[in-house]
């Protein structure tokens, strides 16, 4: 094996590793709520502001993550079929290709993403400040840019309504807050949870309309000036 197969395999190592991390900055900023990730600024934790910039503007964060990934992905599974085929023919891009499969699934998807569940906080404190780095690099950005552009020619249409997009954890979370220090009372807590619950029926038997997300911002937005005024 001469230096440039070694570098090559070095390069699929590299690239497989640097997919496990994007896979894993992908999970975390997807599932970790936005006032948790503030909770962690205040507190001053380690990478807690670049998470809360982050999570501010999720939607344009998670597209060149998820270009990063299918690159390496892509890129692993080129040199890994040009080696393959250099010793083997190809018989031997049929095995590397089911190989390279089952090493991407484990380890570059499946452990990082289930870490990431089970540690939320740590994994998105992690990756924050190296993925705002990678989302705010100028060819990124823009071949991001380029490729939902090309996108929406391809499939034309007015997309999702404008944010902000409020989860349920986040519409609790503010109940808490506003709970502990006496804006609403606890009965009006469990209010906010059982038209949650309800909403939740409704996606089960009635299909979602506009209406399900207008009170769920509504919601929000009564709550944001009360959770404010406690923090205070």
């Amino acid at each position: 094996m001469n230096n440039a197969q070694v570098a090559a395999l070095v390069a699929v190592v590299v690239l497989v590793a640097l997919g496990a991390f994007l896979a894993m900055a992908e999970t975390s900023l997807t599932h970790l709520p936005r006032t948790k990730a503030r909770t962690l600024e205040e507190e001053r934790r380690r990478g807690g502001a670049s998470l809360a910039r982050l999570l501010d503007h999720r939607e344009q964060v998670l597209n060149p993550v998820l270009l990063l990934v299918l690159v390496c992905h892509l890129s692993a599974a080129t040199i890994v079929g040009v080696l393959a085929q250099s010793y083997y023919g190809p018989v031997g891009i049929a095995v590397a290709t089911a190989v390279l499969a089952v090493v991407i699934f484990v380890c570059a998807e499946a452990a990082p993403k289930t870490w990431a569940l089970q540690h939320p906080e740590r994994s998105a404190l992690l990756v924050a400040p190296v993925v705002n780095v990678l989302a705010s690099f100028p060819p990124v950005r823009l071949l991001t840019r380029g490729l939902i552009a090309l996108s929406n020619v391809v499939l034309p249409g007015k997309g999702r309504p404008a944010g902000p997009v409020v989860s349920e954890e986040e519409l609790l979370a503010f109940a808490d807050v506003a709970v502990e220090a006496d804006v609403i009372e606890v009965e009006e807590r469990a209010l906010i949870r059982s038209i949650i619950d309800f909403g939740a029926y409704l996606y089960r038997t009635i299909p979602r309309g506009p209406g399900y997300f207008e009170v769920r911002r509504r919601l929000a937005a009564d709550l944001r000036p009360h959770v404010r005024e406690a923090a205070a």
